[in-house]
């Protein structure tokens, strides 16, 4: 299926059940003053359980756009030197040689019944709504090569936010909820955040044979004083698939610009149930 908001016939735009490296970031925002600076060792974990879906939508993002709040000492990363591409993204960067030098990008979405940070346990969103949590990563290069970069992290649990916080870490406010719709099994999730209006009507199609092995994810984030953190993530679901669905994107800025812009946006792969864990380190 196709999404609204598709703007050239000349540019592909796919829902997919590809397996791809689904690649994460966390926004981590300066100090103002000096005891706010994290002490080496510093660790920081979330742990979300029960998820009820997880997926990333892959794209590419113009040169222009690219670099703007990535970590201290990270470049973006051109997709034509990419290793582990989607197959979609890979394929297109092949035929089109001019989207060799875009970056590949990615915005996930969990949504869980609760997440825990240390001793305290967060059940639901603002408004009464299931805890939801976004993120944006980049494709980066570092000193040492490849990285997955931060570039955006956010939920809807001003609870959540303000316990960051105070962990040190500055994790932006989305607005993100579900939506009922008429004659519908699933509802549809409604995302707002730097200049976009996100409209998802989908959901996770398992694959046939069940499969339950652990997800690992790593990407470096920025922190106070330009100083970075480490980060590793895993996901332990009970089913992982496809994402089948439908995408529309309104908005003209930030964004919602890029995502438009995109020669390809695809879905995939998709997860439910489980846990979500993810480890940061200073």
């Amino acid at each position: 299926m196709t999404p609204a908001g598709h703007r050239s016939a000349g540019r592909a735009v796919i829902l997919g059940a590809a397996s791809a490296a689904l690649f994460l970031g966390g926004g981590v925002g300066s100090g103002q003053a000096q005891e706010a600076r994290p002490e080496p060792g510093t660790t920081v974990e979330w742990d979300l359980g029960s998820v009820r879906s997880g997926w990333c939508l892959h794209f590419l993002m113009p040169p222009a756009a690219s670099g703007a709040d990535l970590p201290k000492g990270v470049t973006p990363d051109q997709a034509a030197s990419r290793n582990g591409l989607h197959p979609a993204v890979a394929a297109l960067v092949q035929s089109e040689a001019q989207y060799g030098e875009w970056t590949p990008a990615d915005l996930c979405t969990i949504v869980a019944d609760r997440l825990a940070v240390g001793d305290r346990v967060f059940e639901r969103g603002d408004g009464g709504e299931p805890l939801i949590v976004v993120w944006w990563a980049v494709a980066g290069v570092g000193s040492e090569g490849q990285v997955t970069a931060a570039r955006y992290f956010g939920t809807n649990s001003t609870g959540l936010k303000q316990q960051m916080k105070a962990s040190l870490l500055d994790v932006e406010r989305v607005k993100a909820k579900l939506e009922a719709l008429p004659d519908a099994g699933e509802p549809r999730l409604h995302l707002e955040l730097e200049g976009a209006n996100l409209y998802f009507d989908g959901h996770i199609t398992p694959d046939s044979v069940p499969t339950h092995r652990d997800h690992r994810w790593a990407w470096v984030a920025p922190g106070p004083r330009n100083v970075n953190w480490e980060a590793e993530a895993t996901a332990s679901p009970e089913a992982s698939g496809g994402v089948a669905g439908a995408l529309r994107i309104q908005g003209k800025r930030r964004l919602a610009a890029i995502l438009s812009d995109s020669p390809i946006r695809i879905f995939g792969p998709g997860f439910t149930g489980g846990s979500f864990t993810v480890r940061l380190r200073r």
